[in-house]
């Protein structure tokens, strides 16, 4: 099942990083990622296919200096491209969007 969730918000600078896991235990996929500009600043939105029924997955914000970071648990990044994803200069004062995987517990 395919499913598009949204996060959303005022990013007025810096970059987006978002971090999602790899555990072999991870049931959510993110198949695609698309960014587009809004009257806020920008929309990320996640193509989702879950084995684990119709639940949301979690995300978990946070802001460090002029950087946005969501994390997801328990996730996998499957993009047809590989296991990166990065839009530079999505919106205005925006430097990028970037969403990787990694190998330890989700950031």
């Amino acid at each position: 099942m395919q499913r598009h969730h949204r996060l959303s918000g005022s990013l007025a600078i810096g970059a987006v990083v978002l971090l999602v896991g790899r555990p072999a235990w991870a049931v959510t996929s993110i198949t695609a990622v698309n960014v587009k500009s809004s009257p806020n600043g920008i929309e990320i939105a996640l193509e989702v296919g879950t084995s684990a029924g119709t639940d949301r997955p979690q995300v978990f914000t946070m802001s460090q200096g002029n950087d946005w970071i969501a994390t997801i648990p328990n996730a996998q990044l499957r993009l047809p491209q590989g296991q990166s994803f990065q839009r530079d200069n999505p919106a205005p004062g925006i430097a990028a969007v970037v969403v990787t995987s990694s190998n330890n517990a989700v950031q």
